[in-house]
């Protein structure tokens, strides 16, 4: 997944000068080239940081789904058709679909294994719900209501 990094924007410089070669183009594959690696990146290495893909060293089907479309649809729009932008929106979708997923993925697994270590320890465990634990009102449930003269 981190050879995308380097692999994608070179693919998109390559397409520009074999497809289309406009001044245009390049300028236009300059700006995204950076962005490309970014997003290569960032998915590399939120997949990367989960626990499960760390002790099993490879990634499960969904992870190869999110990097089989984003990697398809930059290529695809390294060839310069009429479809470019369209397919750069939908990298950029999938881009964004991905982190989120793994994102996702990545905080329940670290929060589990958070559990278990506190529980190693001796140490009571956060309480599963998402819910900030509620507090007794400071003013014993009293309130003054102040309403303007008309």
């Amino acid at each position: 997944m981190f050879a995308a990094v380097l692999a994608l924007p070179a693919w998109l410089f390559v397409g520009w000068a074999a497809f289309s070669g406009t001044a245009t183009g390049f300028l236009a594959i300059a700006i995204a080239s950076p962005l490309v690696a970014a997003a290569a990146l960032s998915l590399a290495l939120v997949v990367s940081l989960r626990p499960s893909v760390r002790a099993t060293r490879r990634p499960d089907a969904i992870d190869a789904a999110f990097s089989l479309l984003f990697t398809g649809l930059v290529v695809a729009a390294g060839v310069g058709t009429e479809a470019t932008p369209w397919l750069a929106v939908a990298a950029a979708g999938v881009t964004v679909a991905g982190l989120a997923v793994n994102g996702r993925r990545l905080s329940v697994e670290v929060r589990e294994r958070m559990r278990v270590t506190m529980a190693a320890f001796g140490m009571p465990t956060p309480p599963s719900s998402h819910e900030p634990p509620r507090l007794p009102p400071i003013d014993g449930g009293e309130y003054i209501v102040v309403t303007p003269r008309s």
